[in-house]
């Protein structure tokens, strides 16, 4: 069931959980990561986890989370405005239309509506009365979204589907979800199709097809997402070797892990491609996939 709840008050702050349509909570995460960021330049030393809670207060009140958007894609509209008048030459009489009616500062007075009607809607609310052309849609935040599908469910409605941060739907929900929603497919990452690569730093490609087939730090019950973590080699690199670099030798860590893992405090092997067994300095070993973690035997 879905649902949106404010619940606990406690020392001046208060809970707020709710369960939503996956492309839902992905736009909204997206629109709070957005907010939050222009929040930041007035605010700089606030932590991000913070920004983020005041930008969800923030999009409680629309006009104001539109009037900072605004403001952030037009930041010099006032400068050029001022620009702009102070280099217009002032009206004339020879150039004015005549109105019958005079403005303020002498010049011609605002022509009235082309409609004749009221200028505003008595029942609009200040700032709200703004109108906004732009289809609905188009304004929802852009989002690419890794939708991992089986070969042998393309085409049809029928399997599963796992969507990165959202877990696994059904392909015929996936195409409920989608109508309306402006989509841009991407080509088809084949990952066991990823070839090997000589070099030390993975290429883009291969960087990204490795983010989204392992899109958490692949170590025991680790929570990290893997992007900004490196993407650490299991075996170290030898230089001169060929073919190190590739999906069966590489997973993202972080920089703690990759200096436990260097000084031999925990050991790694990678059987296959986001797959890696940890040893621990206790003797206990683990599995780690993208799915989680599990205590080997």
């Amino acid at each position: 069931s879905r649902g949106v709840h404010v619940w606990g008050l406690h020392k001046g702050v208060m809970n707020l959980t709710g369960r939503l349509d996956v492309l839902d909570a992905r736009y909204l995460d997206a629109a709070v990561d957005r907010i939050a960021d222009l929040l930041a330049v007035e605010q700089p030393d606030t932590s991000k986890t913070i920004l983020r809670a005041k930008a969800l207060g923030v999009l409680a009140n629309p006009a104001y989370a539109l009037a900072l958007l605004q403001h952030a894609a037009q930041p010099a509209l006032h400068d050029t405005l001022a620009v702009a008048l102070d280099t217009a030459p002032a009206p004339t009489t020879a150039n004015a239309p005549d109105t019958g009616s005079v403005g303020y500062g002498g010049g011609p007075a605002e022509p009235a509506p082309v409609d004749g009607g009221q200028r505003h809607d008595p029942h609009c609310l200040g700032a709200l009365c703004g109108t906004i052309t732009t289809p609905l849609a188009k304004l929802r935040p852009k989002l690419e979204l890794a939708v991992h599908i089986h070969a042998d469910a393309l085409g049809q409605l029928t399997g599963t589907a796992r969507i990165d941060r959202a877990g696994d739907i059904t392909t015929a929900l996936l195409a409920e979800l989608l109508p309306g929603v402006d989509v841009t497919v991407q080509p088809v990452i084949d990952l066991p199709a990823i070839p090997a690569e000589d070099h030390y730093a993975p290429s883009a490609g291969l960087k990204k097809a490795l983010l989204l087939s392992m899109d958490h730090e692949m170590f025991p019950y680790s929570t990290r997402r893997a992007n900004g973590l490196d993407l650490d080699h299991t075996h170290p690199f030898t230089p001169g070797r060929r073919r190190q670099t590739r999906s069966g030798n590489l997973a993202p860590l972080s920089r703690r892990v990759h200096r436990a893992k260097t000084a031999r405090t925990w050991r790694a092997d990678q059987p296959r491609p986001s797959q890696l067994h940890w040893s621990s300095p206790l003797g206990y070993r683990y599995e780690v996939t993208p799915t989680g973690t599990r205590m080997l035997a």
